[in-house]
Order: structure tokens, then C-alpha cells, then sequence
């Protein structure tokens, strides 16, 4: 853990870390996989959840459910290609609480959380929610960023090994989470 990580990636960071010292094995293939639900197991946005709980946001029923965009009914790739505030998680969440202000992909930092929706291999629509690490560069020369969370190819709780860029998303939101 880096001395001068954000406050909520701190957390993060030591969240991780404390998962990987209950399960030697943890992320590895044929290991304990901490992707999913159930116990030291998380998915982005409980990934999220967990994060701010740890920081002492107060996390209630109405924002987790913004979190995980449980209330939103509208269909999902208009609501994408517009924008609606709803689809953007974590960021909606905790600017109606007054907790985080928006900040433009061009302005992303650590500490920064990112919800951003993209075109599957298959041609389908998935969103994803994490916490930046720091800015980077992809392989391509585009801007991006280290992002760490829950990540299905990382098995649970990591930094994503691939630089996630911040020019081929369908939608991208990003919150900066104010001292609590």
C-alpha cells in the first residue's frame, strides 16, 4: 500500500490485502475465486459498497440500490446512449448525497471511482464499476487508467492487469468522493 493513496483507495488497497492473507490461494487459477457472492467473494459494485462502507460513508438501502442500479427501468441501451444520470451508479449515488462531485474523464484521478458501459466481444451491452489507481496509457497510445475492484478475469479483489481506456466507452462517469 502506497503511503499517499487517496483515503478511499487505502481501503481498498487493504481490503484486498486482507483478503488475499485469509486464502494463500487467492485469484489464482485453480485457487480461491473471490468473484461472485458469499463470503470474502465480491462483484464490482458490492465491491464498491464494501469500500465506502469501510470509509464511513453511510451507505443505506437507497444508495446501494443506486450503486447497483437496482431501481432503474428504462431500457438500457437508450438509457446508455443518453446519459441518464441513474446508469451511472456509484457517481449518481453519491452526488445526490452530497458526498462526491462529478469530475469529466479528462480530470480522473486515484481515488477517483469509474462506472463506464462497453460493447461486448458479442455485440451486447456490460457496465463495470472500480476505483482509479492512477492514469496510464494503453498499448495504443490512448489515455486510460489502473483500475482497481472486483474483476471477473482477476478472480476477486485487484488492480485489472490491462489498462482500461477512457476513449471506446459507450457511456463513462466518474465521482470523486469528498473527506468524510
Amino acid at each position: 500500500m502506497k503511503t499517499t493513496d487517496p483515503p478511499v483507495l487505502h481501503i481498498a488497497r487493504a481490503l484486498e490485502a486482507e483478503l488475499r492473507a485469509r486464502h494463500a490461494d487467492y485469484g489464482l487459477p485453480g485457487g480461491f475465486d473471490g468473484y461472485g457472492k458469499g463470503v470474502d467473494r465480491f462483484v464490482c459494485t458490492t465491491y464498491t459498497i464494501e469500500v465506502l462502507t469501510r470509509a464511513g460513508y453511510p451507505v443505506d438501502a437507497v444508495m446501494r440500490d443506486r450503486i447497483n442500479i437496482e431501481a432503474f427501468r428504462a431500457p438500457l441501451a437508450d438509457a446508455v446512449a443518453r446519459g441518464d444520470a441513474e446508469i451511472s451508479g456509484v457517481v449518481h449515488a453519491l452526488v445526490v448525497a452530497g458526498l462526491g462531485d462529478p469530475i469529466a474523464s479528462e480530470g480522473i484521478a486515484a481515488g477517483d471511482f469509474m462506472q463506464y458501459w462497453y460493447t461486448t466481444a458479442s455485440g451486447g451491452l456490460a457496465g463495470h464499476v472500480g476505483l482509479v489507481v492512477a492514469r496510464a496509457t494503453s498499448p495504443e497510445g490512448a489515455p486510460g487508467v489502473r483500475l482497481h475492484g472486483a474483476h471477473r478475469s482477476t478472480r476477486g479483489v485487484a488492480v485489472h492487469p490491462e489498462v482500461i481506456r477512457l476513449d471506446n466507452k459507450r457511456a463513462l462517469f466518474a465521482v470523486r468522493p469528498r473527506p468524510i
